[in-house]
């Protein structure tokens, strides 16, 4: 079982100290990814930092902690844009990436700074973003022609560390987007469902995947108190088939490293 943290980039946290603490602190306890909300407006606060601006900033100040997002909505850039900017954050930081993939579900942000869509739509968008984007990191010159998407004798270099490219966790359990995963990602990072239907989603997923490579996570998004109650959670999962595991806390500036701390001292090293 492998740890990680997803951080609430959002409002208080928003602070880079702070950030950068809980990345080194996250590497010096023994987790092994960070993961962070990758917003520039959410319903409780529109304080935010750009993920994937922040991301190589904390590669520099770690030297193992694998870190990306959880999740990046794909409709919300240009897929190609964005394809370059992951290769050069993967390059960076010696290919510790791990890109998040999801839809996006928070219309102000959008209608800000992208351009909203149906559900339907933007779950199109995903797949053909997320097909062109692995174009760009496999091949040397890419002509792509779709409904929302074009490219024409386009060349990205230097390509992605991680080969074929970096890990594609996506956040969804929609099945046309556990059709998408299973397809073109390389894992599936679900939030606010139980270890019940997370274990109910696996064989459906592997089913799809069929004998490639592919990663199970979980994203816990309400925080437990007793290490007695993250062990059960864990093993229920762990039985089920997760192998990554992330806890996603708000917990207040006071609290926070104490909690690192303790989750890595009561849980982590229990595994």
């Amino acid at each position: 079982m492998k740890f990680g943290i997803v951080y609430p980039n959002s409002g208080e946290h928003v602070e880079r100290d702070r950030v950068v603490k809980t990345a080194v602190a996250a590497e010096e306890n023994g987790f092994d990814f960070m993961l962070t909300w990758d917003h520039y407006m959410l319903p409780g606060s529109s304080t935010t930092f750009d993920a994937w601006a922040l991301i190589p900033y904390l590669a520099a100040s770690t030297s193992r902690l694998r870190l990306g997002t959880c999740v990046s909505p794909i409709p919300f850039r240009p897929p190609q844009q964005f394809a370059k900017v992951i290769a050069t954050i993967d390059q960076l930081s010696d290919g510790r990436v791990i890109v998040g993939v999801g839809a996006g579900w928070h219309r102000p942000e959008f209608d800000g700074f992208s351009e909203w869509a149906d559900d339907r739509t933007r779950v199109s968008k995903v797949e053909e973003g997320v097909e062109l984007m692995t174009r760009l990191w496999t091949e040397d010159r890419v002509d792509y022609k779709g409904k929302y998407y074009r490219a024409t004798g386009a060349m990205l270099e230097p390509k992605t560390v991680q080969r074929p490219y970096p890990d594609l966790w996506f956040g969804s359990t929609g099945r046309k987007m556990l059709r998408i995963a299973a397809r073109l990602g390389t894992g599936w990072i679900p939030t606010l469902i139980s270890a019940e239907e997370y274990a109910a989603l696996v064989p459906v997923i592997r089913s799809m995947v069929g004998a490639r490579k592919f990663s199970y996570c979980y994203d816990l998004y309400n925080p437990l108190h007793k290490a007695e109650e993250y062990s059960s959670l864990i093993e229920n999962l762990r039985a089920a088939g997760c192998e990554f595991f992330a806890v996603n806390w708000k917990y207040t500036r006071e609290e926070w490293f104490d909690r690192l701390e303790w989750f890595s001292k009561e849980v982590i090293r229990s595994f």
